[in-house]
């Protein structure tokens, strides 16, 4: 199963009537590598409020923080941005230096959700596909054509051991292996026949 999430980390930041926003944000594989993420950026003392949110899809787990600010203003708008994106597995921070200037429940509702979207706009958009491992045992002579093979399928060799034949250890999403494995069957005349030995996801950028 295939889904989105953030690409990798991304930050921007802007003022809003002498306020200072900063957005943050990382794709996280688990509750606790989000939690990690805000206690590093909970070290910037000088700052007013650190709202977050976080949403990691394997361990079904959504939460989110005003860290101060008027109930409903800041946390949920920020959940709210990656909702409508429909992303996942992200811990995103906004953080906010006062500026004396009060913005009201809706301009902190629009900052804060600005400081989110700013942030994944930074990071980008990827799709969480499987990713396989493949391994092989050929002969010399099928190396260089094996090689050109995973590489037309989007995948590249990440081990090569050379022996009386060749150890070989390929990476490929796993939307393409069916066809790689029928090139590779066919091209050694059934001798080789590559094996999935694991599988990961693995974010693809999609913008």
């Amino acid at each position: 199963m295939s889904y989105l999430v953030p690409y990798g980390f991304g930050m921007d930041e802007f003022t809003e009537k002498k306020s200072r926003f900063m957005g943050r944000v990382w794709y996280c594989g688990s509750e606790r590598e989000a939690l990690g993420h805000i206690e590093l950026v909970k070290k910037e003392k000088t700052a007013t409020h650190h709202a977050y949110a976080y949403s990691v899809k394997g361990e079904n787990v959504i939460r989110f923080s005003d860290d101060g600010e008027p109930g409903g203003t800041a946390g949920m708008p920020i959940l709210e941005v990656f909702r409508r994106e429909g992303i996942d597995d992200f811990v995103c921070t906004v953080t906010r230096w006062y500026g004396g200037i009060q913005l009201g429940a809706g301009g902190l509702t629009r900052a804060y959700a600005k400081g989110a979207k700013i942030a994944l706009d930074s990071a980008g958009t990827a799709e969480l596909k499987p990713f396989c491992t493949l391994t092989l045992t050929a002969g010399y002579h099928l190396f260089e054509r094996i090689k050109l093979a995973a590489e037309e399928s989007g995948g590249e060799i990440e081990e090569a051991v050379y022996q009386a034949e060749i150890d070989v250890r390929i990476g490929m999403l796993k939307e393409r292996t069916d066809g790689f494995i029928a090139r590779i069957v066919e091209m050694s005349a059934g001798g080789v026949s590559p094996r999935i030995d694991g599988e990961k996801l693995i974010p693809v950028k999609i913008k």
